[in-house]
């Protein structure tokens, strides 16, 4: 089972459990997201080649991770001018492992992971858990006093003391 998928203006022939890496995109590490631009989608039995897209077909993905690439070196020379310019690019991706390939209907993402995302939505404590309790001592909390700056007298302020 393959598919060619169409992301960020390139297409990649990816295959399940397949490492790839795209140009960076806005999704944290961890996350599952679904590609939809499938090209061409081999089953096992039978290819299905869209025109431009195949419908009903979806590719998940995970995030892995964020990165740069090598850099690359510029050099622009003008010759017999003495002008030389030299610059350096790295270019930031985004590493994604494919998961599953098939139907869009049928391709989510695990309930374990959509658990994980429903919880850190709601970071709020309930009333009464243990971390809530926490949360309302902490405003109770006496401050400790505030140190005394210490200056240095000059001899002359010794002076008018005595």
């Amino acid at each position: 089972m393959y598919a060619i998928i169409a992301h960020s203006g390139k297409q990649f022939h990816v295959k399940p459990g397949l490492k790839f890496n795209v140009e960076k995109i806005e999704q944290a590490a961890g996350e599952e997201i679904k590609l939809d631009q499938v090209l061409m989608f081999h089953d096992g039995k039978q290819l299905h080649v869209g025109a431009p897209l195949v419908d009903g077909t979806a590719v998940l993905v995970r995030v892995l991770e964020h990165g740069r690439g090598d850099k690359i070196k510029i050099i622009k020379l003008k010759r017999r001018k003495h002008h030389m310019k030299r610059q350096g690019h790295r270019q930031s991706f985004t590493r994604l492992e494919v998961l599953a390939i098939g139907p869009a209907k049928t391709v989510k993402a695990p309930a374990a992971t959509k658990a994980k995302a429903e919880t850190k939505a709601t970071d709020k404590p309930k009333k009464g858990s243990t971390k809530a309790v926490a949360a309302e001592k902490k405003g109770d909390v006496k401050k400790a006093p505030a140190k005394k700056s210490t200056v240095k007298a000059s001899k002359k302020d010794s002076e008018k003391a005595k």
